[in-house]
């Protein structure tokens, strides 16, 4: 449910063929914290939701009504995460 959501959140950030060092700072952060998000636990998500919420970043916001309207999913090929 919360993974399904945070999948698709990312691809707002990610290209189809590109690697981690070229889709920018979210697709970074969310790479960071990609354990936790494929937990998809309650207990171990808050640190990435948080990450996201305080990183400053201008499409933060977007990315996080993403996940939460779980419009998001995970490439399995790279593990990307895309909307």
């Amino acid at each position: 449910m919360i993974r399904l959501a945070l999948l698709a959140l990312a691809f707002a950030i990610s290209a189809a063929q590109t690697s981690l060092a070229q889709v920018g700072p979210v697709q970074a952060l969310l790479q960071q914290h990609r354990a936790a998000i494929e937990a998809s636990s309650r207990k171990v998500i808050e640190p990435a939701i948080s990450a996201l919420r305080d990183s400053g970043l201008p499409q933060a916001q977007a990315v996080l009504e993403k996940w939460q309207n779980k419009q998001m999913w995970q490439r399995t090929a790279d593990g990307l995460f895309f909307a």
